[in-house]
């Protein structure tokens, strides 16, 4: 087999750019994983007083969020580096309703996509003209779920308009985005606990690790510390879109982040700002071309909610 010609290698890489910029694939409220409960595990109940952490719920209760997702990719194909790509910013505009609360605490919610559009400063025409016909079918795009006190997240559902990318994505990648899972045991300042699942991101199995440290709490609120650690083993990654006979198979995945996490516990949406990076390692073939590709992307995420309704 023969290494990638520089002008297939460029044009893989822009549609890598495309793909891993889209609301669609990346790490968005409008694509969750089927499953995102959590294994929590307590490594330090902090210093006294301690107590219990739960959310509260209140029926007929509103809160907007407005996020902000800048994304950034280098690449390397067979050791050659490749121009760097400018990928717009995701604004994303979100309305959150409470719209019952069981018995248990576990409220329902229906979370819809009021608008995304992408930040044109300073951005590149045609990155933005290849970027805007994937993210308007999110337009008034909804999802529901149902979160416990504890945090935890199930039951997640699309509405019928949501496009067959983000129902096949199955993934948020990063589902704290919708929630904290909370430690079963009274906690206090200092604290530290683990929360592990396998998530589903751009058609990938992912290892994410979040560990979280207590900075503050109040009775209403608690501040948290975040840090996140991604891994995944080999596989095969599904390349939708990507150039005819195109395949590539993930090597390794070594992916690190950090957030200041703010929950109120009367709301459902904490508030974050998180910065992630991350190393890809995957081979990939078409037809009689071949290459190995070192991809590392950054992200910087932000997330402002207002008080409910």
């Amino acid at each position: 087999m023969h290494r990638f010609r520089p002008s297939f290698a460029v044009a893989f890489a822009m549609f890598l750019c495309i793909a891993a910029a889209s609301p669609l694939h990346a790490q968005t409220p409008a694509a969750a994983a089927a499953n995102t409960s959590s294994d929590v595990t307590l490594l330090d109940a902090g210093a006294a007083p301690r107590r219990v952490l739960r959310y509260t719920f209140t029926k007929g209760a509103t809160e907007t969020i407005s996020m902000r997702q800048q994304m950034g990719m280098a690449m390397e194909m067979n050791g050659m580096a490749l121009p760097a790509q400018s990928i717009p910013a995701t604004l994303m505009d979100t309305k959150i309703d409470v719209t019952d609360v069981a018995a248990n605490g576990a409220a329902d919610v229906r979370v819809e996509i009021v608008k995304v559009d992408l930040d044109t400063t300073g951005a590149n025409p045609m990155m933005l003209a290849q970027m805007r016909p994937a993210i308007a079918p999110l337009n008034g795009v909804s999802m529901t779920y149902r979160i416990a006190p504890n945090g935890q997240v199930g039951n997640l559902a699309f509405s019928a308009n949501a496009p067959p990318e983000v129902q096949a994505a199955q993934a948020l990648g990063s589902t704290e985005q919708l929630s904290v899972a909370l430690p079963t045991e009274a906690v206090g300042v200092g604290a530290r606990w683990k929360a592990s699942r396998a998530v589903q991101q751009n058609g990938l199995t992912i290892q994410q690790e979040m560990e979280y440290t207590v900075t503050s709490l109040a009775s209403d609120s608690v501040v948290l510390d975040l840090v996140l650690v991604q891994s995944a083993k080999d596989q095969k990654l599904a390349l939708p879109g990507a150039p005819p006979g195109a395949e590539a198979t993930l090597r390794s995945l070594d992916g690190r982040g950090t957030s200041s996490v703010t929950i109120r516990f009367d709301r459902v949406q904490p508030q974050m700002n998180m910065t992630l990076k991350a190393l890809m390692v995957m081979d990939i073939n078409a037809g009689d071309e071949s290459a190995t590709m070192n991809q590392t992307m950054t992200m910087e995420l932000k997330t402002v909610p207002t008080p409910p309704r």
